[in-house]
């Protein structure tokens, strides 16, 4: 019997379900595996230089991961199931809003804090007050692009491309125009389709060809947009184009080539931007463990390791579900991230940061134009 006993109480003891972690997970059903990649690495850096000395070696050996990439559609709710099935005390990661609106779900019925990388939906701001993103508010991501638009291109009609086979692309497209809507339709858009390959019809073509559209807003991703490139290149279209966040992530390497192509000014809004004073810490951290500099998935990656190290640093003794919970809501703002100081809201949902808007350099990518940065109010 004493045997016994000793035996139940050693697997109670280190049973994974009791072990309580940080988790981390994903899922390639939108981005690739090796981008998915890319938020990993800055995740553990930001993990390993915010946490305190006394819990760096004890948490990163215990980190638990569930990086599934299978290309199913629901692999993020099998990648979260198992994070907290074994116990985590954090769900984090699940960087696009596809796979977070999923994961999170999960861990909310598990009573779990979650917090993705770079959602940026607006339904995460819905699924109550342990659901966290450190991905800007499409709501007001939309505010600060209709006031740059507003001041840019005054006074121009504007042609709004949507993909309806596209959860991202209908989002982005219909928060833009209830904001529009609700801010007096400063913008005068007209909004079209984009046909199953991904391009305008004809009779849009000539359209933008006879100089009825002042600019061009695309909501869908930039590796879905590539076609669409490809086609205003080839039909000679140099009208503005004004894309989203995700453009200045993903896999932006495989509309390079055609963004080198296109005539017109290229923009897009992101609250992540390389070579910001804030971020020059995270960039040499970064060059010397790598030798080389980081991709923008890092920088989000980074800032969630960094918020994820700090409420850690701020637990008395163990890590659990409801020490981590308490810790997080002590002060729901963070330091030392790539953009500086970062703050949630207390009811859930996404991270008050600036928004910078960035224009396309052929040589450089997308860098920082001379607009001043706003907070989305």
């Amino acid at each position: 019997m004493k045997l016994f006993i000793l035996f139940l109480v050693s697997v109670l003891l280190y049973h994974p379900c009791l072990a309580n972690s940080v988790g981390y997970g994903s899922s390639d059903a939108v981005y690739s595996a090796k981008n998915q990649e890319f938020f990993y690495m800055g995740f553990l850096l930001g993990l390993d230089k915010g946490l305190d000395r006394g819990k760096r070696n004890e948490v990163l050996g215990q980190l638990k991961t569930a990086q599934i990439a299978d290309g199913k559609h629901l692999s993020a709710v099998r990648s979260a199931t198992k994070l907290v099935d074994e116990g985590v005390s954090v769900v984090s990661g699940f960087p696009t809003s596809h796979e977070a609106l999923l994961a999170a779900k999960v861990a909310r019925d598990k009573d779990r804090i979650f917090i993705s990388a770079a959602a940026a939906h607006s339904d995460m701001a819905t699924l109550g007050k342990n659901i966290f993103t450190l991905g800007e508010s499409v709501t007001k991501s939309k505010k600060a692009l209709i006031q740059f638009v507003s001041q840019k291109l005054p006074g121009k009609k504007g042609l709004l491309l949507s993909n309806e086979r596209f959860v991202f692309s209908v989002n982005q497209a219909s928060i833009l125009k209830d904001v529009n809507l609700r801010m007096g339709n400063v913008l005068n858009l007209e909004e079209k389709p984009l046909s199953e390959d991904h391009q305008v019809s004809e009779e849009v073509l000539k359209s933008l060809k006879a100089g009825e559209y002042g600019y061009i807003i695309i909501t869908t991703y930039a590796d879905d947009s590539t076609k669409l490139l490809e086609q205003f290149v080839k039909s000679g279209v140099s009208v503005p184009i004004i894309a989203n966040s995700s453009w200045t992530i993903g896999n932006i390497e495989l509309v390079r080539r055609s963004l080198l192509k296109v005539k017109s000014p290229v923009f897009c809004v992101a609250s992540v931007v390389k070579g910001l004073p804030t971020s020059k810490r995270f960039e040499a951290e970064y060059q010397e463990k790598y030798n080389k500099p980081p991709e923008t998935e890092m920088y989000y990656g980074y800032d969630l390791g960094q918020v994820v190290a700090q409420a850690i640093n701020r637990i008395p003794e163990k890590l659990t579900p409801e020490s981590f919970a308490k810790a997080f809501r002590e002060n729901l703002c963070f330091k030392d991230t790539t953009t500086g100081r970062v703050c949630f809201p207390a009811e859930g949902g996404h991270a008050v940061r600036n928004i910078y808007w960035l224009k396309f350099s052929k040589k450089s990518g997308f860098l920082p134009t001379n607009s001043q940065p706003r907070m989305g109010e």
